[in-house]
Order: structure tokens, then sequence, then C-alpha cells
């Protein structure tokens, strides 16, 4: 569900490096050759249909949904071995 909220990669990496206490600026390789010349338009979901039709809003932040992906993918990593 889209909740009219945008996000940078870099706000995505700060938070997931944040959840496993790790420097990020440390591990992650910036590259100027994956810059985009001209930005699109803002690219933003709307969840205005859902909301009015199904009463639905969101429960977490931004920041809640990245610490549960990445305890999920560390939960999946630790259940491989």
């Amino acid at each position: 569900m889209a909740t009219g909220e945008s996000h940078s990669v870099r706000e995505f990496v700060e938070a997931a490096f944040a959840v496993v206490n790790l420097p990020w600026q440390k591990l992650v390789k910036y590259d100027p050759a994956f810059d985009r010349r001209t930005e699109p338009a803002r690219l933003v979901g709307c969840s205005d249909k859902i909301r009015k039709i199904l009463g639905w809003k969101p429960t977490g932040t931004f920041r809640e949904l990245v610490h549960e992906m990445v305890e999920a993918e560390l939960a999946a990593i630790d259940s491989r071995r």
C-alpha cells in the first residue's frame, strides 16, 4: 500500500544499517555513474481510494518497516545456516 510519503535510497540505507548498528558510510560505495541526469516527476503512491473504501491507513512508520525488513532478512539468513 502507498502512504503518500517519499523516501530516498540514502534514507533507506541509513535506516537499514541503523538496525544492525553498522556505519553505512564505510560500507556503501557511491558511484555517480548511476545518478540520473534528470530526475523524473516525484514518484509517490496514492492511497486515497483504499482509505475511502476500506478505511485503511498505515499502522507503522518508514523506519519501522525498514526495521522489519532487515530483521526478516537476518532471520532468513540464520535459517539457512
